[in-house]
């Protein structure tokens, strides 16, 4: 392998390393003493299932969230605009 291509591997593993390193603290594994503590995964896996009241709360507010979202952009967007706008010295 000649120098630029092992330049190029050396900087794919320094950014598959980096990338691991932002997975893992992202799902909670902590390196503690040379061991892996797995704190927040354990905490999934741990906990009691959903009852059937909150498996439809949690439906629903998925359900709603993109209609929210666009109420939030497209009309309090332009409420804030005109707001701003208002101030202004044209």
């Amino acid at each position: 392998m000649d120098r630029a291509g092992q330049q190029l591997a050396r900087s794919q593993f320094e950014l598959a390393k980096q990338f691991r390193l932002l997975y893992t603290f992202a799902i909670g594994i902590v390196p503690c003493d040379g061991a892996l503590r797995i704190s927040t995964l354990t905490a999934v896996l741990q906990r009691k299932p959903l009852t059937l009241q909150q498996r439809e709360q949690l439906d629903f507010y998925i359900a709603i969230a993109p209609w929210f979202i666009g109420l939030l952009l497209f009309t309090g967007g332009p409420v804030i605009a005109s707001f701003v706008f208002s101030f202004t010295d044209w």
